[in-house]
């Protein structure tokens, strides 16, 4: 899984367990928020289902190009040792338990998410190399209110608008880039070009330069982006901060916890990329509970506004902690859903809600790897909070 929960994203995979540990100072504090009442179940009402609008439920690419115009088969086969081809985003968010993924904030955007490699995963469930061959791309619109490309320039003292790195990581050998070109920030990760360890980063480069210059090329040909896609005014209107969708005191009632649990708000936790930037576009925060004399989350909420349509794509390719199952949570409409990932041996589980056209996503860790506490009957708990959360949704 990925360590979303700082607003700085990055590219690595952790387990479980290890994505929620997290340092309390990569977020702001929020208020103290009062206690709930934690003797009973919230169950809401169901909302009436929103009256259909015509207007666009998902948001389309904001370029007049596609992946496949930016990696020749060709260029890709020259690349890299082992056969790769395009692959859907979701397959590598679902691997890595967090799913909501900025693959799909880029996309909200308007933007680019584009995935082509071996099929071998990133990383192993120990952490180490997983045999990946392969580069993940994302273009992202550059006329966005998060100062975007000009952020990140100025934040890494960049002479140009073009940036290379490429680097022997023990066993993976990585090339990043970071490009503005026209009105689209460019972001690329290629890795696995080069079976050696020993690789210096100048032979790395060349390695990787024909399908660099080719993405780059391909971009620089689009048109300017087209007007910005907005949620349908039916959508849910989502809470700005955690006592909005569950009070500290509840959250650690339902979970059967015996100390106090504070909340943070995501913020950006120092750095900047163009997964931040998207994830600012898209409205894309969330919160974690932790307990306290621990580095690590108990429980986290992530959260895509207007993302009822990624949790549809990214359903089928989730398999960390394990398969989904869909389930029936109090309040939610039959144009909502909700599916939870929860095995018996899991020592985590992930309760994913499609609620007013929204994607909320409900992560709770009991890993003592972790420092966490075991909490039993896990499953039931969280769709017991999962239906406060969305009875608090109102």
């Amino acid at each position: 899984m990925t360590t979303n929960h700082i607003l700085f994203r990055t590219a690595a995979s952790l387990t479980l367990a290890a994505a929620m540990v997290l340092t309390a100072a990569a977020c702001s504090a929020l208020p103290t928020v009062s206690s709930a009442p934690t003797s009973a179940p919230v169950v809401s009402t169901p909302r009436a289902t929103p009256t259909a609008a015509p207007e666009a439920q998902l948001p389309t690419p904001r370029l007049d190009i596609e992946c496949s115009d930016l990696a020749a088969g060709a260029t890709l086969a020259s690349t890299f040792t082992d056969p790769v081809e395009a692959r859907d985003p979701g397959v590598d968010a679902g691997a890595r338990g967090f799913a909501i993924d900025p693959a799909y904030f880029v996309q909200t955007d308007g933007g680019l998410a584009c995935t082509w490699n071996n099929g071998l995963p990133e990383y192993k469930k120990d952490g180490s190399y997983g045999g990946r061959q392969g580069v993940t791309l994302l273009v992202l619109p550059n006329d966005n209110p998060s100062k975007g490309f000009a952020k990140y320039k100025k934040y890494y003292s960049l002479a140009t608008n073009t940036e290379v790195n490429c680097f022997q990581g023990g066993e993976v050998p990585n090339c990043y880039v970071n490009a503005l070109v026209n009105d689209y920030w460019v972001s690329a990760v290629v890795t696995g070009m080069d079976a050696s360890t020993t690789a210096s980063a100048k032979k790395l480069a060349k390695k990787t330069k024909p399908l660099i210059d080719g993405i780059l090329a391909g971009v620089g040909a689009s048109a300017a982006p087209t007007p910005r896609w907005s949620p349908p005014s039916t959508t849910l209107a989502l809470p700005h901060s955690c006592s909005g969708y569950v009070a500290a005191s509840t959250l650690k009632a339902k979970l059967g916890l015996a100390t106090a649990v504070t909340a943070r708000h995501f913020g950006e936790g120092g750095g900047w990329s163009l997964e931040a930037s998207a994830a600012l576009n898209a409205h894309a925060d969330g919160c974690i509970w932790t307990i306290p004399a621990s580095d690590s989350s108990v429980a986290a909420l992530d959260v895509l506004p207007g993302g009822a349509w990624a949790l549809s794509s990214a359903t089928p390719f989730m398999t960390d902690p394990s398969a989904p199952t869909e389930v029936t949570i109090a309040g939610l409409t039959d144009a909502d859903g909700a599916w939870i990932r929860c095995g018996a041996k899991d020592d985590g589980c992930i309760l994913d809600l499609a609620v007013g056209g929204n994607w909320i996503e409900v992560i709770v860790n009991s890993s003592s790897d972790s420092g966490m506490p075991k909490i039993p009957g896990l499953r039931h708990k969280l769709e017991s909070l999962g239906a406060t959360i969305v009875g608090n949704l109102g």
